[in-house]
């Protein structure tokens, strides 16, 4: 919630809890740091991948060799399949912040390059 834009909600302080409510506990501050954090890395983020509708390409010499985990795997067959950012997002089920910050470090390592930009609306 930290990173909308926009939103709306609404409380009602007085209606009765569900029946099925599961109780948590969440520390105030750690969630504020939290949203913090990830507030600075997405502007960080987007210096280089500046719009999910920003579409990558892996560099000439970038190698099947690396050293990278299974997730930076499947990020990397999505690039080559010249898929958005959203739609790399969608195809992952991963937040956007996961998926930014994925793409930032491949963009950084040179191993990949935004080329385009899908239309808005499309």
């Amino acid at each position: 919630m930290f990173v909308w834009t926009e939103g709306q909600f609404e409380f009602y302080d007085d209606d009765k809890l569900p029946d099925d409510l599961i109780l948590i506990e969440v520390e105030p501050t750690t969630v504020i740091m939290e949203g913090i954090y990830r507030i600075d890395e997405l502007n960080r983020y987007r210096t280089l991948v500046p719009s999910d509708r920003c579409i990558l390409e892996l560099n000439a010499g970038w190698t099947a060799s690396l050293k990278l985990g299974k997730e930076f795997r499947q990020v990397l067959y999505f690039v080559e399949k010249r898929m958005s950012v959203a739609e790399i997002c969608y195809h992952m089920h991963a937040s956007a912040f996961h998926v930014y910050g994925q793409l930032y470090d491949l963009i950084s390592k040179g191993i990949a390059k935004i080329v385009g930009e899908v239309p808005e609306g499309s």
